[in-house]
């Protein structure tokens, strides 16, 4: 079973390309990436089709919902997390990688969506 708390930064990206959401249908086959609606059979691309940037990893999350970082005093463990109106749907520890991070965030809101 995947686990998107202890994916990669290029699991996060695969996951997202290829299901999170109607405009990311991307399918890798060879080390190459295609799309049904842009590529014809045997043409593609290497590039990964979600950059890993902050950009990317911002665009990622679901329409409607707003992320936080929560840096507390101390005693307790620093969190990004994901707000729908007020209620929380989902939460990641603070990494060293906050790219990752945030793409994790963006994994954990479509999961919690698709609930």
């Amino acid at each position: 079973m995947w686990y998107a708390h202890t994916a990669t930064n290029d699991e996060l990206r695969d996951w997202l390309a290829e299901s999170g959401g109607p405009s990311n249908q991307w399918k890798k086959k060879d080390g190459r990436w295609f799309h049904p609606r842009f590529h014809r059979q045997g043409c593609g691309q290497k590039r990964h089709p979600i950059p890993n940037t902050l950009d990317a990893a911002a665009a990622a999350l679901p329409e409607g919902v707003d992320w936080y970082r929560d840096l507390p005093q101390m005693g307790r463990m620093r969190n990004y997390g994901a707000v729908v109106g007020d209620q929380l749907i989902a939460c990641t520890p603070v990494t060293d990688d906050e790219r990752t991070d945030r793409f994790r965030l963006a994994v954990l809101c479509i999961m919690a969506k698709e609930k």
